[in-house]
């Protein structure tokens, strides 16, 4: 059940009841005694339950690096969630350096954010938000719960997971089949499921390794690996060392596989089986799904200097048409469609324009989100609307956020029009408290937006 539920959607709705206590929040789960905060909501003067840094699993170190996560022992002293835990270890982007500075390989927490409404007796629903990042960035406790929590009236779960190579080795052998991380968002979703009803009273890379853990017996590899130090492996993971000088790396070195367990199958070949138990789960399901009106904004992000200076352009001025067809389009099709000239020509001149120098940025904005969200998203729904069970909603954020991804390092663009990727978060999640990542305060329309934005998602999770 929890992998079908992995694999279709990063989403649970359970129903429980709660009670409110004054003071410090206590809760006594089937594992032991956890201790929480009570938090004056400063937007809507409510109270706020939180209870953060709750280990859902055990460290994966040592002999558990490179397995599935392990399930947590009961505790006999009380639980400390009055703090935030750590971040899974990251490369640190330059664009959010201070979203994950606070790091270590144990790191399997989750965070639970409770509104005041339980004082009533209300029977609310659980959201579980697992964040993004291309399974090689982020954590859960940059996104704070509580707006959603309050104005949703739900509660709100965030989780971390296992990153980069230390989640997502795969090698197609049983010694590291991979999708760790994945197996963490279940382990999460299992421990949400088993203790939430608790709160119902509130008291070059290979190259590299294989030097150093020399073998061709992949599980005395992989055994190996599991005490290099993990400074180490972050350092000869990053990605970014070993892309190409003059265009943009294509190649996604970490996230799912097709490992014969989690995934016996390609998902989409699962879902295209009208007799798959996937399938048949996702048919069940209410469904919704959406993207922001300019996904492609990690564009103009990921060009680096040097790029522009190699090219003799500016990004802040516009993306040049010889830029896009050849440091962006051919290396996308050079490793998906093994170089095909014909889709590379007929890209070049889809996304291309003469009309103007803004136009033409736009074009190569949208090639962007049109190769990593927009289709995904569109097969998604043409998958579950054609199971014709579930209902199945699609939803698009287009006012330009008020805080952009990235905004104090890499501003938007005079030329880029429209919500960028990520931006429809700070509809969802508080920004005022992260000055250092956003520098912005919503304005009244942007609270407006919030306050519906939170009532259909938060719709949703109750009656689908």
């Amino acid at each position: 059940m929890y992998q079908n539920l992995l694999t279709i959607f990063y989403l649970i709705i359970s129903v429980l009841m709660i009670l409110r206590a004054a003071g410090d929040t206590v809760i006594q789960t089937p594992l032991g005694v956890i201790r929480g905060l009570e938090i004056l909501d400063k937007e809507s003067g409510k109270i706020v339950h939180e209870f953060r840094g709750i280990r859902f699993a055990k460290a994966p170190i040592g002999e558990r690096r490179f397995r599935k996560p392990v399930s947590i022992d009961s505790w006999t002293d009380e639980y400390d969630a009055t703090k935030f835990r750590y971040a899974c270890p990251q490369i640190m982007s330059p664009l959010f350096n201070d979203m994950s500075d606070n790091q270590s390989e144990d790191c399997l927490f989750l965070n639970i954010y409770v509104p005041q409404s339980v004082a009533n007796g209300d029977i609310l629903p659980v959201m579980v938000w697992i964040h993004g990042g291309s399974f090689t960035t982020g954590n859960g406790f940059f996104y704070d719960g509580t707006r959603l929590a309050v104005d949703g009236d739900v509660i709100v779960v965030t989780i971390n997971y296992r990153l980069g190579l230390l989640g997502f080795l795969g090698l197609y052998h049983p010694a590291s089949r991979g999708n760790y991380g994945l197996w963490d968002q279940i382990a999460a979703l299992k421990w949400v499921q088993d203790n939430i009803a608790s709160f119902k009273v509130i008291q070059g890379l290979l190259q590299y390794l294989k030097t150093n853990c020399m073998t061709d017996d992949n599980y005395k590899f992989v055994n190996c690996l599991r005490y290099i130090d993990v400074d180490i492996l972050l350092t000869v993971s990053d990605s970014m060392q070993y892309a190409p000088s003059d265009k943009l790396f294509a190649e996604f070195l970490y996230g799912p596989v097709v490992d014969g367990e989690l995934f016996p199958d390609h998902p989409l070949n699962l879902l295209n089986d009208p007799n798959s138990p996937q399938s048949k789960f996702f048919s069940s399901l209410d469904f919704i799904i959406g993207t922001t009106s300019q996904e492609g904004s990690l564009l103009y992000m990921y060009i680096t200097p040097e790029l522009q200076k190699l090219y003799d352009f500016n990004v802040s001025s516009g993306i040049q048409a010889k830029f896009l067809c050849n440091a962006v389009i051919k290396p996308y099709v050079d490793y998906f469609y093994n170089g095909i000239k014909d889709i590379h020509h007929k890209l070049c001149r889809f996304y291309t324009s003469k009309e103007s120098n803004d136009e033409q940025s736009k074009r190569a904005a949208d090639f962007y989100g049109d190769v990593l969200f927009n289709p995904w998203t569109v097969h998604m729904l043409d998958y579950h609307s054609r199971l014709k069970t579930g209902r199945t909603y699609q939803y698009v954020v287009s006012r330009p956020s008020a805080a952009p991804i990235g905004y104090l390092h890499i501003p938007p663009p005079a030329w880029f029009k429209g919500c960028g990727h990520g931006d429809e978060l700070v509809y969802l999640f508080p920004t005022e408290d992260r000055p250092d990542i956003f520098n912005a305060t919503l304005s009244d329309a942007d609270k407006s937006l919030s306050k519906t934005m939170i009532a259909y998602w938060s719709s949703f999770a109750k009656t689908g």
